[in-house]
């Protein structure tokens, strides 16, 4: 259902027609970029039975979203963002600067099944999982995956330290769209006046 888009009436709901207003607003992503949105409900997102079919899974407000946005934009995809809040606080707690890193998501390019990093330096706590998940600027059109998202075990790892253990990330079913640039330069408009 979710790529048939004439299922449901988008232009009937204050939704769809709030969301084009934003991407009619010139200042909006004027030089383009992702869009995201945290899916309201749980989806098994790692297990390779369900990566190829979770957008025909969306539900409720996911599959009014995922449908907006392939309709404004051309394409949406279902995809995982990882929870790196541990390795982000590890790493400032060792003293180095993450400061760029903090304001990017660790966006996944596809589904993909639960990843294990091997042993790599046994210096850091947990290792940099940009790796699998590369950070990229997204702009959410609700909240960025936080602790009340539900969230599914991504990646594992081994963890040096008295004693050898075993650490995780996490990673939470999002909803991306690539916004394409506006043309000229907007940067002499103001933004609450035109949008």
């Amino acid at each position: 259902m979710s790529d048939n888009l004439k299922a449901l009436d988008q232009e009937s709901l204050h939704f769809y027609s709030a969301l084009q207003k934003l991407f009619d607003c010139e200042q909006f992503l004027s030089h383009g970029g992702l869009v995201g949105f945290t899916c309201a409900h749980a989806y098994p997102h790692t297990s390779q039975s369900s990566m190829d079919d979770l957008h025909h899974m969306l539900k409720g407000i996911d599959m009014v979203v995922y449908q907006a946005l392939k309709r404004l934009l051309g394409s949406a995809y279902v995809t995982a963002v990882l929870d790196d809040m541990k390795y982000l606080r590890d790493r400032s707690e060792r003293g180095y600067s993450d400061d760029e890193e903090a304001n990017y998501d660790c966006v996944s390019a596809s589904l993909r099944p639960v990843l294990t990093f091997p042993d790599g330096n046994q210096d850091e706590a947990a290792p940099d999982p940009s790796t699998a998940f590369p950070r990229q600027g997204v702009t959410w059109l609700n909240h960025a995956p936080n602790s009340r998202t539900a969230t599914e075990f991504a990646v594992a790892f081994r963890t040096y330290g008295n004693q050898p253990g075993i650490g995780a990330y996490y990673s939470s079913a999002v909803i991306l769209a690539k916004a394409d640039a506006f043309g000229g330069d907007m940067s002499s408009l103001d933004l609450e006046a035109s949008c």
